[in-house]
């Protein structure tokens, strides 16, 4: 598995744990572009990039779906 993982979901529906895994990546952009892929917005309300190295969460999307750093 890749070092980044992408959790993203519908507020109203979150599927919770492992059913909001979106995939894995080599980099955080890599997990944002996915993110924001076109097939990839149906109902998608929020993000969340967690680093398995570090196991810590990086990144996080806003109420207006704008990643930020989670520092």
């Amino acid at each position: 598995m890749k070092r980044y993982l992408l959790f993203q979901g519908a507020c109203y529906y979150p599927k919770g744990g492992s059913g909001d895994l979106n995939g894995s990546f080599d980099s955080i952009d890599e997990a944002k572009a996915r993110f924001k892929a076109p097939e990839n917005k149906a109902d998608i309300e929020w993000g969340e990039i967690y680093d398995q190295d570090s196991e810590q969460l990086v990144c996080l999307t806003n109420d207006s779906g704008q990643w930020r750093d989670k520092s």
